[in-house]
């Protein structure tokens, strides 16, 4: 009889697990661990999400900074732009810190041994273990909108900028979305190790990052995937032949993301801000 009913209560449990999607896990989480000064709750759509949130710390206020992980990142996981945001807080920015939506699709995982040297220039994109359809990819693309629509009508209350920082397939997407809308554009667009894994998708990047008509700080890393280092070239190339203005191509030195080049990063941001006069 005691086996029967903790049979029936672990399954139980297992069960209201299983009902749980990941974002809703990520916004339990957050919610529980930091006070409800430190994040807000947001709506776009069906969607209700949670962003970490942090005033400026200093008298000057530069506006709103959005940091939009790449997909299947939590707010403060390994390598997300989470720990970005208190240097930023320290120039003056007000901050918020979002999750991706979540879909049906997973980025390809490197289920390899330890990767010994970074990928060359000419390094092609292995082909993805689950082919991404366009509906995939789109549903991805829309909800990320929202998202942000929603958090940049939060960013309204504040003066100043609005600064967009994104990274990997999320920042992949909102190229796609702001190349075809060319509106409601942020004042800024930093894009951190951008790609989609997807052949054509990813090819037509760098003609998308050179229409845009807002500025663009390009950052990569050369322990970056396959997907974003085979077009990086392309993509400063097509800047140049556009003569976009405003334009800058970085490097973040070293292994990809670890707490020592937060700083460096947020530095690389910065002075790029201080150069085109904000």
């Amino acid at each position: 009889m005691i086996k029967r009913c903790i049979l029936l209560l672990f399954f139980s449990l297992t069960c209201q697990a299983e009902q749980l999607i990941p974002g809703e896990m990520i916004n339990q989480d957050l919610e529980r661990a930091l006070p409800e000064y430190q994040y807000r709750q947001l709506e776009a759509g069906e969607q209700r999400f949670s962003v970490l949130f942090n005033e400026h710390t200093i008298a000057n206020n530069m506006g709103v900074a959005i940091l939009i992980n790449d997909f299947g990142m939590p707010h403060l996981g390994p390598q997300s732009l989470g720990p970005l945001a208190g240097y930023l807080n320290n120039e003056g920015w007000v901050t918020l810190v979002m999750t991706a939506p979540d879909v049906d699709f997973h980025p390809l995982q490197n289920t390899g041994a330890e990767q010994q040297d970074p990928p060359a220039e000419s390094t092609k994109p292995s082909e993805p273990a689950v082919r991404l359809s366009a509906e995939q990819l789109e549903q991805f693309e829309t909800l990320l909108s929202e998202r942000i629509a929603a958090a940049t009508e939060f960013a309204q209350s504040y003066p100043g900028f609005v600064l967009l920082v994104a990274q990997g397939i999320s920042a992949a997407a909102l190229l796609d979305s702001y190349a075809e809308q060319q509106q409601g554009l942020p004042d800024a667009l930093v894009t951190v190790s951008p790609y989609w894994p997807d052949p054509q998708r990813n090819h037509q990047l760098a003609q998308k990052m050179a229409s845009l008509t807002m500025p663009v700080l390009d950052i990569y890393n050369r322990w970056n995937n396959a997907w974003t280092l085979s077009k990086r070239q392309q993509r400063l190339i097509a800047a140049q032949k556009a003569l976009k203005l405003h334009y800058r191509q970085r490097e973040i030195i070293g292994t990809d993301l670890i707490a020592g080049q937060y700083p460096y990063l947020a530095r690389e941001v910065q002075g790029w801000l201080i150069h085109m006069g904000w």
